[in-house]
């Protein structure tokens, strides 16, 4: 199982909800979000906005895996300025008794591959604190 985490720009989250509903996630919570980019880098990028949607999943590998698919279908991800997705294995986040109780097909031995490219680190930090955090 992999906990899903999903930024999309408001006008994209409709569809994202779509798919989402079409899969049949078993969890998904909507967050509002505000990026953190200056005035500047979103002109320089073509970027209107910096108000973002998140939403956050649980899905099974194979699920994770169509999941992104049709992000890429039909909310063009992998383009710059049209979102970002994540898939992160709930083991390492959450531990084994949270995959058991997540699970309710019984398959409650789960070992995730962890030869990933790349990592994800999230920092949360006061108000006035980013730059500091961004720094480090």
């Amino acid at each position: 199982m992999n906990y899903v985490i999903s930024i999309f720009s408001p006008a994209a989250f409709p569809k994202l909800k779509d798919i989402c509903s079409e899969l049949e996630l078993p969890f998904n919570t909507a967050l509002h979000g505000e990026g953190t980019a200056m005035p500047s880098m979103l002109d320089m990028l073509g970027i209107e906005s910096n108000e973002r949607r998140i939403m956050l999943s649980v899905a099974g590998p194979e699920k994770t895996e169509k999941l992104i698919a049709l992000q890429k279908e039909r909310l063009f991800l992998g383009v710059p300025g049209h979102g970002i997705t994540v898939a992160l294995p709930i083991k390492s986040i959450g531990g084994g008794k949270t995959v058991a109780y997540l699970n309710k097909d019984g398959n409650e031995k789960y070992t995730p591959e962890l030869n990933y490219s790349y990592e994800l680190i999230i920092a949360i930090a006061n108000s006035g604190r980013t730059d500091t955090v961004m720094n480090a």
